[in-house]
C-alpha cells in the first residue's frame, strides 16, 4: 500500500507519516491547535516550506559555501556523539539491588546542596509590575460556545479588581479567526495586525495583538 501524500513541492512528494513526524516535535502547548483544520494547514504550510527553501538553497549554490560545510561537520559530530551514546547505552540494564548497591556506596552525590526558591519577578520598570498577557485553549469539541470568551472576561475582571492590574494583553494567531472573535467577545481591542511572533514553531507566526 502506497503511503498518503498530503503535499507535493519542490518536486518532492510529502507524506501524511513524515508530517505527523514534523507536528510530533510542535511544542506540547501548540498541539490542541494544530488539530483543528487551521492548525493543521499552518503547521503543513510551514513544513512544506523547508523543501522550497532547500530547494533555493540547492538552486544558489549555499550548500556548497565553507559556512555551510563548517556547519553541517559540527552538527554531524553533535548528532553522531548522541546517537552513538544512544546506541551504547539502550540494552543496559541493572538490577534494584545493584542500584541500592551503588547507592549506597556512593550517598555523597546524591546529597542536595543549598535551596533557594523566589516567589517574584522581577520587570524593568515599577509600570511593568501592572501589566499581564493572559491566553486560553479549549478542545475543538468545546470550541463554538462562547466559554473562552466569557472565561476571558471573568479573569481579566478579576485581575483589573483584585490584583491591581491597568493592562491586560493577548495574541492570537491571524488564521485562528475563532480566538480573535472570543478576544473581541471578551472586551479586549484589537492595536496590531499581522505582526510575526515566535510561537515555537520553525518560523515567526503571523499573530494579531490585543488590549483590554
Amino acid at each position: 500500500m502506497s503511503e498518503h501524500i498530503v503535499a507535493i513541492v519542490a518536486g518532492r512528494e510529502v507524506t501524511e507519516k513524515e508530517f505527523q513526524e514534523f507536528t510530533a516535535r510542535i511544542p506540547e502547548q501548540q498541539q490542541a491547535y494544530i488539530q483543528t483544520p487551521e492548525g493543521r494547514r499552518q503547521a503543513l504550510t510551514q513544513y512544506t516550506n523547508y523543501f522550497l527553501f532547500e530547494k533555493l538553497g540547492e538552486d544558489k549554490g549555499y550548500d556548497q559555501s565553507e559556512e555551510f560545510k563548517a556547519i553541517m561537520k559540527n552538527a554531524r559530530v553533535e548528532l553522531l556523539s548522541q546517537y552513538s551514546l544512544t546506541e551504547e547505552v539502550k540494552d543496559i540494564t541493572a538490577t534494584r539491588e545493584e542500584c541500592q548497591a551503588f547507592y549506597e556506596a556512593n550517598m555523597g552525590q546524591f546529597e542536595k546542596g543549598p535551596q533557594a526558591t523566589a516567589k517574584h519577578i522581577l520587570t524593568d520598570t515599577e509600570e511593568e509590575i501592572h501589566k499581564i498577557s493572559v491566553g486560553a485553549r479549549l478542545l475543538e469539541e468545546y470550541q463554538g460556545q462562547g466559554i473562552v470568551s466569557k472565561a476571558l472576561r471573568l479573569m481579566t475582571d478579576s485581575l483589573y479588581r483584585e490584583k491591581g492590574i491597568e493592562i491586560i494583553t493577548a495574541s492570537t494567531m491571524v488564521v485562528n479567526k475563532p480566538a480573535a472573535k472570543a478576544a473581541a467577545a471578551a472586551g479586549f481591542d484589537l492595536v496590531v495586525h499581522n505582526a510575526d511572533e515566535d510561537w515555537g514553531y520553525p518560523e515567526p507566526t503571523p499573530t494579531d495583538k490585543w488590549i483590554r
